[in-house]
């Protein structure tokens, strides 16, 4: 028995073959090829001392998603910030890049110029945006007319466009509408910020919102609505928010 198990064992070793070990499954999906298109990626630059955004907001071409910049604003001193978000037809944020906060500007941006840090966020930033571009043909969000039927000079609160679409803020609701058809009705409570003061003997402080923007791309049944709020010396105003509405 010994004998004939040695004998099998030369003749494996002497035909000149072995078997090669298996390759070792990969524990994730491998990256989409890149898509050539027509249009560039959106991009994120740098100048005068502030972000220089190219393409932004986009709306993936069938509708899945939106891409938006955020400013959460910095109150008296100004001081830029940028974050990204990926939004999906529910509002809910599926990816996001903070490239910047304010308290890190002085840090960041040496000289006012970005420093290696800020420089590797925006490149990172930037290959999200290619990513995406590639892999869902984003396409540029034009801005709908923003109008005021009360007059308040500030306070926009709706907008509409070419084709007969238009978009309310009806506090806390936006409302979306073709003609006599109501396409969608979302609750923005949620959104809004809580009065509160700024210090002891300081009245509460309210920021009511109002429409900064709407965009839309066209044959996609989706906007994206900038809301902003107003504010005061004392009260200053929260950041902008972005949110997607489909129907």
């Amino acid at each position: 028995m010994r004998a004939t198990l040695v004998c099998a064992l030369a003749a494996v070793a002497c035909s000149g073959t072995s078997s090669q070990p298996a390759a070792p499954l990969s524990s994730h999906h491998e990256a989409p090829p890149a898509v050539q298109r027509d249009t560039p990626a959106p991009h994120i630059g740098w100048a005068e001392h502030r972000f220089a955004l190219a393409g932004l907001p986009a709306v993936a071409k069938d509708g899945s998603l939106a891409v938006v910049a955020v400013d959460d604003g910095d109150g008296g001193r100004g001081y830029p910030n940028l974050r990204i978000e990926v939004r999906d037809r529910g509002d809910r944020v599926v990816d996001k890049r903070q490239v910047l906060l304010s308290d890190d500007y002085e840090r960041l941006v040496p000289g006012d110029e970005p420093g290696p840090e800020l420089a590797r966020r925006i490149d990172d930033a930037n290959a999200l945006l290619a990513d995406l571009h590639a892999r869902h043909d984003l396409q540029k969000a034009a801005p709908l007319v923003l109008e005021d039927p009360h007059d308040t000079e500030r306070l926009p609160i709706t907008a509409s466009g070419d084709d007969g679409l238009e978009v309310a803020w009806q506090s806390p609701r936006i409302v979306v509408r073709r003609g006599t058809s109501t396409l969608a009705t979302v609750d923005g409570t949620a959104w809004l910020p809580r009065p509160g003061k700024r210090c002891p003997t300081c009245e509460p402080c309210a920021n009511p919102a109002f429409l900064g923007a709407v965009t839309k791309s066209p044959g996609i049944d989706l906007v994206v609505v900038e809301l902003a709020f107003s504010g005061t010396d004392m009260c200053w105003e929260p950041g902008h928010q972005f949110h997607v509405v489909a129907w």
